[in-house]
């Protein structure tokens, strides 16, 4: 019974008693909100996110943290986004196969500096966030891809 009440008073239980309040109020407001094509669009469109915290996720499991995850992401999917355009590739899966390798190689960097160093891992990952991004910046110039609408079976007008 102790476990019941522990859980009872868990922060998780109460986000979710908030997201289905949430969710009733928006149903109510608009009953379009519940349908499964509304569902599917809020998954589809925040998978990216479901994806990167499972990245995270594995980190806090193994007791660290890593806050440059999202400059590792954004320079492995930059990468990936000049090497289809540039190389037309028409694979998805080799698509998703590029970024691996990058963000495991970023990842190792980090790793690599936080054993060597002992410096704390949040020191190492935000100074790392940073020059991620902003070798990113000065190699892509801030400009953004296009031409890559093959790969979603959406030919370009």
């Amino acid at each position: 019974m102790a476990l019941l009440g522990r859980i009872a008073r868990s922060t998780e239980v109460y986000l979710v008693g908030v997201l289905l309040v949430l969710s009733v109020v928006l149903f109510l407001l608009n009953p379009k909100f519940a349908t499964l094509e509304n569902i599917f669009d809020v998954l589809r469109n925040n998978s990216f996110l479901g994806i990167v915290a499972l990245g995270e996720l594995v980190v806090l499991i193994s007791g660290g943290i890593d806050v440059s995850f999202t400059a590792i992401a954004t320079v492995a999917q930059y990468v990936m986004g000049v090497l289809i355009t540039r190389y037309a590739i028409e694979s998805v899966f080799l698509a998703f196969l590029i970024p691996i390798p990058i963000g495991i190689a970023l990842g190792a960097f980090n790793a690599f500096l936080v054993n060597r160093t002992r410096v704390h891992p949040v020191i190492i990952t935000i100074s790392n966030l940073n020059v991620f991004y902003g070798l990113l910046m000065v190699i892509s110039k801030g400009k953004w891809i296009y031409g890559f609408l093959h790969l979603s079976g959406i030919s370009p007008a």
